[in-house]
């Protein structure tokens, strides 16, 4: 597998930035190192595995790291979802799921009642390829 494409700090700003103008909620970082140790989970990943791990699994980390580590003041199971949608979508990839499984999976991977390892077979069953 060839290096993936990463989200960005700013990126994921943008994702909550637009999570609150969609579905309402207060503006605002709580904490800036939680929100950069989330993003950089999945470059953490790639370096330090062998072998590579699967987008699946890149994909889970990041959102599971923005879930947990609830980096905003609001909108944090948003981001995180935006943030797998995104960076599946930015290495040819979609979820194909129901808003309202997609709801159910964040809560439990927020909560904790969802490992890691879970959420990246959830979204390594429920991905598809983006065909050109």
């Amino acid at each position: 597998m060839i290096e993936p494409l990463w989200l960005t700090v700013p990126d994921v700003l943008y994702l909550h930035e637009c999570s609150i103008e969609l579905f309402g909620g207060s503006y605002g970082t709580r904490d800036e190192g939680l929100l950069e140790s989330a993003v950089m989970r999945p470059q953490q990943l790639w370096s330090y595995t062998e072998p590579p791990p699967s987008l699946s699994d890149l994909a889970a980390s990041i959102g599971f790291g923005l879930a947990r580590n609830h980096p905003f003041i609001d909108g944090n199971k948003r981001t995180a979802y935006a943030a797998v949608l995104s960076f599946l979508y930015e290495n040819g990839a979609y979820l194909d799921v129901s808003e309202l499984e997609a709801e159910r999976v964040m809560v439990n991977v927020a909560s904790g009642l969802m490992p890691e390892a879970l959420f990246a077979s959830w979204i390594s069953a429920n991905s598809l390829a983006i065909e050109d």
